[in-house]
């Protein structure tokens, strides 16, 4: 198996783990050998992508069909 090449901004994904590199020696910029990793497991992260196409989905259909419906005017006779 292949080693992986973790860099900032490039994370590694395997299955529902990221790992990420979170920062590095900056004193010695390119150079640092010192790096710290971060591990995410997010199985949820799907599910909150379709949740945020749902809330859009829903502020569309308003904003392109919710001018059509009317509310009846209340009748204003009083007995």
């Amino acid at each position: 198996m292949d080693t992986p090449t973790i860099e900032v901004n490039k994370p590694y994904k395997i299955r529902e783990w990221t790992i990420y590199q979170e920062s590095y020696d900056s004193t010695l910029g390119p150079a640092s050998k010192t790096s710290v990793i971060e591990a995410v497991y997010d199985p949820w992260l799907p599910l909150v992508y379709v949740g945020i196409f749902l809330m859009l989905a829903g502020g569309v259909y308003l904003f392109w069909l919710g001018s059509d419906v009317r509310k009846e005017p209340e009748d204003e006779t009083q007995s």
